[in-house]
């Protein structure tokens, strides 16, 4: 039995960024595993920790060696397996491995711990906040602390100052004006149990045995219980005609046991209202060859990498369907990856229906209890199929064979702050390690993994025709600097006429505006001035349902003025449209339509995906309104029309990928008309109609985009054909912000000096946003061919740094955005 244990604790808290060593005391013996979470004690504080090491000996002084304190957890919260990808990712991401760990602990687990913040010594304090600029966020938090005067929950500090605030914490700790400290709450979040009644051996045995006397009553529920894969409740049983005396009377005679189960918040889990594909449905020739392939290549019990691009309504949701069911029927289990919650809540449905309810659904939008539930189910392996967004990667699956990441380019399988992982690259390792299969499946796949299946890295399928041969959309496109716009400023009036008629007919629509809000800002046009954030570098844009301006990185927000807050003038305009004015612009302009809105600001209530999709879905609504959320995945048979409102958002944004981003969107968004019965058509309105990403994407004609952007790629050179890191220094004071990110350039260059290898450097220069949540940000980017030389220079650059300088770094390897 080993004696010690290596702990992995919050770095943020005590700035230790790898594990340390505890005794186990011998009331914890058998107690203590990897993955057990623990109380431990760090110089004067007591801090939540991760077991991740057990040894025998240890390679300190024993009186150096502290004991474990307490065990928080009864069971261990992740096995090796997780564990070795967390070392992984923080290996790979240069992220603490406390930090890669949090990602594979269940969720709500990271609410056990409550973390408290007070003033140590008020003179200090005082002084210090009398020294600062009033304006100084250091000033700020010290009044806040100071006012309080008793211990306040970090938690409130990180809603009113921003995830940041841990850098000043630790400066301030580090003075002893202030301390933190951890108090553990040992309740998990709570499931909803039932009773339910399962057969045991003997009530089988007397199923078969033609001596045992039975009621036809008794028999039935021994039957109902025998076909079960699993407990029934016995409410579900009540419901089917089962009295509870009659289920007590089984139970008395060893027929039937009654356990506890927990019972899954179905109505968290997914909507109604979704049109399911018969199981029975006709399969196209290249549907059934790209089920075989993936179905070989699980059978084959080899790590793959298959690449499934589809035109939109090609039938992928029930290529996937057909192959989950395959690993299902070798005992293996499949987890799907897609990209909106939205989306979620649609395969939820479709998955449920046709594979049962071993299917365990993991987002955000869940309750934590419900999500708790679900990752239990998946724990105790009740569940063959886990589906969620980004975070589900890390599902604790034991008989993992397959993974599919629907829309595979999505940009929110990136997580952007610390460790900045991709879900799907996290696949790829997962699956290797695994013997698993990996479907990458989009109809616009990343230029970089198109390109690594070209070049033989990846298998290659194609599905190039929609289902029943349906028509792909007729996209029109509308040069909005001669488009005639006499009824109104933000629809032309050939796609206002082209509304009409679909709505004559009965027919839906879905008008896309990758922009949330009313208008993005307002200004005074007599002054020119334009009211801004305090803490980030951008404008506020108008959100007119609660006369706000709104900042959309900090949330920020102050009542929108009547008047110019410099001049005083009331000339105020509201400049662009977003989501929310072209909701009131379409309602206005078609006064019998049922209109609907879906961003981020209609969606923040639990359950409002669903219920705007399932009414939408329905007929409740004629047309819908909304940002990127409507693009991906979603499957309206009777939606005949889509409009781009603004073709040009994102364009011209100084990134590498900004081409690709709005040919995938555009994509994307066209691929909802036409999936019934009836064709679609699309109206694109830009004042760029020449771009080859607008006209490549009217043509749905992804190589030629392909082909035109490969090009544009090879010199500079950018991903596929060179490996990039983008590293982020910031601060509240600009200077230091600049001066962080020179170091940490300068311990890269001494890296490359050291280590060798071809690696370039870019930079430093600010940020696009040169100032987000209050901190100023500037950046420089790392670029080799070699990933390995890349890896290298970055470890031993920051083996050169001190952990203050590494505070105030983000790093971003294989960066979705460099802006």
């Amino acid at each position: 039995m080993a004696r010690y244990a290596q702990v992995s604790v919050d770095t943020q808290a005590v700035a230790i960024d790898k594990p340390l060593i505890y005794a186990i005391p011998d009331e914890l013996k058998g107690k203590v595993f990897i993955g057990t979470p623990v109380l431990v004690p760090v110089k004067s504080n007591w801090v939540t920790g991760y077991v991740v090491g057990l040894s025998d000996e240890a390679d300190l002084p024993l009186e150096a060696i502290k004991p474990v304190a307490k065990v928080l957890w009864n069971q261990p919260l992740f096995d090796e397996g997780l564990l070795k990808l967390a070392r992984w990712i923080s290996q790979y991401y240069h992220c603490a491995l406390f930090d890669a760990v949090r990602l594979i602990v269940p969720p709500g687990w990271q609410q056990s711990v409550e973390e408290r913040v007070w003033v140590e010594d008020l003179d200090s304090a005082e002084r210090l906040m009398r020294e600062s600029k009033r304006s100084s966020r250091r000033a700020e938090l010290l009044k806040r602390l100071i006012d309080a005067g008793e211990p306040v929950k970090l938690s409130e500090l990180r809603g009113e100052f921003g995830p940041s605030i841990r850098q000043a914490l630790k400066q301030l700790c580090k003075m002893g004006v202030v301390k933190v400290s951890c108090a553990e709450r040992t309740r998990m979040p709570s499931m909803v149990k039932r009773q339910a009644a399962k057969i045991t051996e003997k009530g089988l045995s007397a199923l078969n045995a033609t001596e045992t006397r039975l009621t036809e009553k008794h028999c039935s529920l021994l039957k109902r219980l025998r076909e079960a894969p699993m407990p029934v409740t016995v409410s579900q049983l009540e419901d089917e005609g089962f009295t509870r005396h009659t289920i007590e009377a089984l139970a008395v005679r060893g027929f039937v046991e009654i356990v506890e189960v927990v019972v899954p918040r179905v109505g968290e889990l997914g909507p109604e209202g979704f049109e399911i594909s018969p199981e029975g449905m006709i399969l196209t020739d290249e549907q059934k060859a790209a089920i075989d392939e993936i179905s070989a290549c699980v059978d084959s019990g080899k790590f793959n990498v298959i690449v499934l691009h589809g035109v939109t309504a090609s039938g992928k949701t029930e290529v996937y369907l057909r192959a989950i069911q395959r690993v299902i029927e070798f005992d293996g289990q499949a987890l799907l990856l897609v990209p909106e919650i939205a989306l979620t809540a649609q395969a939820a449905a479709i998955f449920r229906y046709r594979l049962g309810e071993r299917v365990a659904i993991l987002h955000s939008a869940l309750s934590t209890g419900a999500r708790f539930e679900e990752w239990m189910r998946i724990l105790n392996d009740e569940v063959d199929v886990v589906i969620g967004p980004r975070s589900a990667i890390f599902a604790p699956l034991k008989r993992l064979r397959l993974i599919i990441v629907d829309e595979e380019q999505d940009e929110s399988y990136k997580q952007d702050m610390m460790p900045k992982y991709n879900a799907r690259d996290v696949a790829l390792v997962r699956a290797k390690w695994h013997n698993a299969v990996v479907v990458l499946g989009s109809a616009t796949p990343s230029v970089e993994t198109y390109y690594r299946a070209l070049t033989g890295k990846y298998k290659l399928v194609q599905l190039r025709k929609r289902v029943e041969d349906r028509p792909l959309p007729v996209v029109h496109i509308i040069d909005m600097r001669k488009a005639s716009l006499k009824r109104s400023r933000w629809l032309s009036d050939i796609l206002i006429d082209a509304i009409e008629k679909r709505l004559r007919d009965g027919e839906q629509v879905i008008l896309f505006l990758n922009r949330r809000g009313y208008a993005p800002f307002v200004i005074c046009t007599d002054c020119g001035f334009v009211e801004t954030c305090p803490n980030c570098a951008v404008s506020l844009t108008l959100h007119r349902y609660n006369n706000i301006l709104l900042c959309h990185h900090c949330n920020y927000s102050v009542s929108a003025p009547a008047r110019c807050r410099t001049c005083g003038s009331e000339t105020v305009a509201m400049t662009g449209a977003g989501t929310e004015r072209i909701e009131s612009e379409v309602m206005a302009l078609f006064a019998d339509a049922k209109v609907l809105r879906m961003d981020r600001d209609t969606t923040q209530r639990r359950g409002a995906h669903s219920a705007i999709l399932s009414a939408f879905r329905k007929g409740e609504a004629n047309i819908l309104v909304g940002t990127q959320m409507v693009t991906k995945g979603l499957d309206f048979p009777n939606v005949t029309l889509v409009g781009v409102l603004n073709a040009d958002v994102g364009l011209n944004f100084p990134d590498y990928r900004a081409s690709e981003r709005v040919f995938q969107l555009l994509s994307q968004v066209s691929g909802r008309a036409g999936r019934g019965e009836r064709p679609g058509e699309v109206y694109i309105q830009t004042y760029n109609p020449q771009h080859y990403a607008i006209v490549a994407s009217a043509k749905h004609s992804y190589e030629s985009f392909f082909k035109r952007e490969l090009i544009q790629r090879r010199e500079p050179p950018y991903p596929p054909f060179t490996h990039l890191i983008d590293v982020v220094g910031s601060d509240e004071n600009e200077g230091k912000a600049y001066e962080a990110t020179k170091a940490a350039m300068d311990a890269v260059r001494a890296a490359i000096i050291d280590k060798g290898g071809k690696v370039t450097l870019l930079g430093p220069a600010p940020c696009l946003v040169s100032k987000l949540r209050g901190e100023y940000r500037f950046h420089f980017l790392m670029r080799s061919q070699s990933r390995a030389d890349l890896m290298r220079v970055m470890s031993a650059a920051l083996e050169r740094m001190g952990s203050e300088l590494k505070s105030k770094l983000s790093i971003d390897v294989d960066p979705m955005t460099i802006y």
